[in-house]
């Protein structure tokens, strides 16, 4: 299993990798005192054709969530990479799994 970190940061997209493999999932925690929302994607960045939607996540104020697809059957395919678009708030920290 890899991992890639998200830093807590302003930005509107984080690359957590340009290969290909199985998504396995996220651990995020918000720092900043603000709900944020992030949307994880496949097969390109933020906006490029085709990308397909992985996971959308929503945090109130310092909370924290967590999923994982430890099972092969239960994880998803990605080509092109994964990325981590920022849809309000601040960048969560944080890592998202994949293999």
């Amino acid at each position: 299993m890899k991992q890639a970190s998200l830093p807590g940061s302003p930005t509107g997209q984080v690359v957590a990798t340009t290969h290909n493999g199985r998504y396995i999932g996220y651990s995020v925690r918000e720092t900043a005192g603000s709900a944020a929302a992030i949307r994880i994607w496949s097969g390109g960045a933020v906006g490029a054709t085709p990308a397909t939607l992985l996971d959308e996540v929503a945090l109130t104020a310092n909370a924290s969530a967590s999923v994982s697809a430890p099972n092969i059957e239960t994880q998803t395919q990605f080509v092109g990479g994964i990325f981590v678009e920022l849809v309000s708030g601040t960048m969560p920290d944080g890592i998202v799994r994949y293999v």
